[in-house]
């Protein structure tokens, strides 16, 4: 896969919230779903994985792209 434009959009991990016995994990409906960098609350994230979003794409076979860029067999 070749990727003209990634970008980078947020992270995946668990949020937390401060209470009397300090930080505490805050269960969520899916914890996988990602978060954007600009989320007002990210400070309160803890982040595991990092989110791309991939734009203008083409899908190649590496074989034929290997054998592209080593240029024409002479012989």
């Amino acid at each position: 896969m070749l990727v003209e434009r990634p970008q980078l959009f947020g992270v995946i991990g668990t949020w937390f919230q401060v209470t009397k016995r300090g930080l505490v994990d805050v269960e969520v409906e899916d914890p996988k779903e990602p978060v954007s960098y600009k989320h007002p609350n990210l400070r309160w994230f803890l982040a595991s994985q990092l989110v791309r979003v991939l734009r203008d794409v083409t899908i190649v076979d590496l074989d034929e792209l290997e054998l592209a860029e080593a240029g024409p067999v002479t012989g």
